[in-house]
């Protein structure tokens, strides 16, 4: 199965690390999607909330923290295919900073007098997720790998360079290679098993009606093929992990809407 991941022309992706049999296993969790998983949402806004001095330090969380020059405005659609995330990619405790990494996108659509100090201060689900972890489980070790770019379809577009999650595209194999590190990374410490997936994605193919029709049987491909490649490549012990799916809201703004909710509701 591992040799069916992507083209035939890639080079072969890294298997996850087995680890030592000794080590405990502990569970890795995935968030990904387009803008609303990469998070638009500012500790700024809701200091009820979040505040920039929130941290979980028993919650890692692999990804690209605050906004390394690399990455300002880089993740759109029309250049997020051409950035190498996984190799900015690495370990920091769970904190607000792993939102968007964009302040042209972040001005447009939520706060046009923000400064780019304003990215650090930026999140998405995964703050939240990361509280509950740390409550419900204070004295473990928890792991997070997060990749998320704003705009992305699930279909993917007829122009080549453009960002999207289909399998064999740029991002997917950014996600697994970012998987296999963070396995790699922990292999001296513990043995990391993909337990779940929180995916929040749709908006972008919800705006096209081809998209939008075949979002249901792009969906469960994608799945099917995110599951199938991630325990093939060793990085989850059940191939039937739970992924929770977030549906896209039921705006005006997304003309093809019901089709996508419907599709997410369904799979």
């Amino acid at each position: 199965m591992a040799a069916a991941l992507l083209c035939a022309t890639a080079p072969a992706l890294a298997a996850c690390s087995a680890g030592d049999a000794a080590l405990p296993w502990r569970d890795l969790y995935i968030v990904a999607g387009q803008s609303n998983a990469a998070g638009v949402a500012s500790v700024d806004d809701e200091p009820g909330l979040f505040g920039r001095d929130t941290r979980f330090a028993n919650v890692q969380i692999y990804g690209i923290h605050g906004a390394p020059t690399a990455v300002v405005d880089q993740d759109g659609q029309s250049s997020a295919a051409q950035v190498d995330w996984s190799a900015l990619a690495g370990w920091h405790v769970a904190a607000p900073g792993f939102g968007i990494k964009s302040l042209a996108y972040y001005r447009e659509f939520v706060r046009p007098q923000a400064e780019a100090d304003a990215l650090a201060g930026l999140f998405g689900p995964e703050l939240a997720f990361a509280g509950q972890l740390a409550a419900q489980r204070p004295a473990e070790q928890h792991y997070l790998v997060k990749l998320a770019m704003p705009g992305v379809t699930l279909a993917a577009p007829a122009d080549a360079t453009l960002a999207h999650w289909a399998p064999d595209g740029a991002l997917y194999r950014e996600l697994l290679e970012m998987i296999a590190a963070a396995h790699a990374s922990q292999a001296a410490t513990a043995r990391l098993r993909v337990a779940g997936r929180l995916w929040m994605q749709g908006e972008s193919d919800a705006l096209q009606a081809d998209s939008a029709a075949r979002y249901a049987d792009n969906l469960t491909t994608f799945l099917q093929r995110l599951r199938g490649d991630l325990a093939a490549l060793g990085c989850a012990t059940d191939a039937d992990f739970p992924v929770v799916l977030g549906r896209i809201q039921d705006n005006p703004a997304w003309s093809e809407r019901a089709q996508v909710r419907e599709a997410q509701r369904a799979v």
